[in-house]
């Protein structure tokens, strides 16, 4: 998401190239493209590099696709199809209609899996995306102060490590409560070492909300309890049972935060069609409106085109893992209600300009 980002223009090219890695290195994302020669010289922005439309697919294995102002081609993984879109070219689709396509410099659909496992799970073949949830990524560091294991005791220590785990804890309840999300992901502790107290903690805090007022709620209880569960003043029942030892200092960094997003009304209406074109009368069974709960391209893109995405089913649920896997069938349904939803948009356009 981050190039999508840049090119949309809501991240800024020296603060992506200025991105660490993650686990404590130093390597920003500038060094590394050029150490794999991808630094390109190209201004990498909307305006500069018009789409004609945008396409994200991660099916089992990313697929391999082109696009430009002028065409844009999709191979279909399992079969010999490719969905070529020239503009002032007539296709033919699966149905007989044909529609002229005009350049689409003002569309962009997205179709991926659906990296969770709602649509399995209730044997649904189209996931009809409506927007995207909110999202805001901390960096929250507690800093308290070494000392040995075997040699202080509890009263005496400024656990770092235990009130992280503290707050993390209390995160995933407080999210509870707000119908949220809250997860931990990156954990550095030092001086690291088996012996040794941790005097310093940094962890990851990815809170996920429906709507952007729901999200700030959440985040604002946090800051409020954390400054607490870091002066180990009493928070729910989270110091019962233990002893209590001298405080630690919090502090949080915003590292990425995106807003809720709504999909246009029209090219959900497209897909929505498309979906029901394909799957006849059972669509009502076989579809599914969703909030996208993962970030993707498509959050940059609607702010600049007209922007819609696509989900089908993945095994278990799982994404952005050796065990993905999107059946064949599952690919050519997704493949054939992208076609459909961008014939149907271009339809629309060219009657709009008429």
């Amino acid at each position: 998401m981050v190039a999508s980002g840049v090119w949309a223009g809501r991240i800024p090219l020296e603060r992506a190239h200025s991105i660490q890695e993650v686990g404590g290195g130093k390597q920003t994302m500038r060094q590394e493209l050029e150490r794999i020669g991808y630094l390109g010289d190209m201004e990498a922005s909307h305006k500069a590099l018009p789409i004609g439309a945008h396409f994200e697919l991660h099916i089992g294995q990313p697929f391999v696709f082109f696009i430009r102002s002028e065409s844009f081609a999709i191979p279909v993984r399992g079969s010999s199809h490719l969905i070529l879109i020239q503009p002032s070219e007539t296709l033919i689709s699966q149905a007989g209609a044909s529609l002229s396509i005009r350049r689409t410099e003002e569309l962009s659909a997205d179709f991926v899996v659906e990296q969770g496992p709602r649509l399995e799970a209730q044997n649904q073949k189209i996931g009809i995306v409506q927007g995207v949830q909110a999202y805001r990524w901390h960096t929250v560091t507690v800093k308290g102060r070494d000392c040995h294991t075997g040699t202080t005791d509890f009263a005496n220590r400024s656990d770092a490590m235990l009130t992280a785990a503290k707050m993390i804890l209390h995160s995933h309840r407080l999210a509870t409560k707000h119908s949220s999300l809250a997860s931990t992901g990156i954990l550095n502790l030092t001086p690291g070492s088996m012996n040794t107290v941790p005097g310093t903690v940094r962890f990851g805090l990815d809170i996920r909300a429906g709507e952007d007022d729901r999200l700030m709620r959440l985040e604002e209880e946090l800051r409020v309890d954390f400054d607490k569960i870091a002066r180990n003043e009493a928070v729910d029942d989270l110091n019962e049972c233990g002893t209590i030892g001298k405080g630690c200092t919090v502090e949080w960094t915003l590292d990425a935060p995106s807003e809720a997003i709504k999909f246009d009304r029209d090219c959900i209406a497209c897909v929505a069609d498309s979906a029901k074109d394909l799957l006849g009368d059972e669509h009502g069974n076989l579809t599914q409106a969703m909030i996208s709960g993962a970030g993707h391209d498509s959050v940059f893109t609607s702010h600049r085109v007209p922007t819609s995405m696509i989900f089908v089913p993945c095994k278990d649920g799982v994404s952005h893992n050796p065990a993905e896997y999107c059946s064949p069938e599952d690919c050519a349904n997704g493949a054939q209600v992208l076609m459909g939803a961008v014939l149907r948009y271009d339809k629309l356009r060219a009657q709009r300009s008429k």
